[in-house]
């Protein structure tokens, strides 16, 4: 929607209220494009389909335990390593994109503490 539009002699407001109108607007578009783009995040990370999402995170942490179990003692730094190693020749590029995605997820909900505190003030 196009705010900037807002003809003050038709509404009655007067420019200064006018402009803290468009800045309001312009404030509550932005949260509302930062909450539907977080809704998606959150989404795509928690879906059992998603390539990224926390249930391909939970499986390989799953086959390192099962791993462990069969190691002996002094191997379980090599088991270790041979697990990380799979894991991230098989899901690398999936967890670089869980990792710009968890990213984006705090720096969305950065902005709208920003967004909300502005609005306290």
């Amino acid at each position: 929607m196009d705010y900037t539009t807002i003809n003050t002699s038709e509404n009655g407001m007067d420019e200064e209220t006018e402009m803290q109108y468009r800045e309001m607007m312009r404030k509550q578009e932005k949260q509302n494009k930062l909450e539907s783009e977080l809704r998606c995040l959150h989404s795509d990370l928690q879906q059992n389909t998603s390539e990224c999402g926390d249930w391909r995170m939970a499986k390989a942490i799953e086959k390192l335990l099962i791993a462990l179990q069969d190691c002996e003692t002094e191997e379980i730094g090599v088991c270790i390593k041979n697990w990380a190693t799979e894991t991230y020749m098989n899901i690398g590029s999936q967890i670089n994109d869980r990792i710009y995605k968890r990213d984006r997820v705090n720096e969305i909900e950065e902005e709208l503490k920003v967004l909300s505190n502005n609005d306290i003030l």
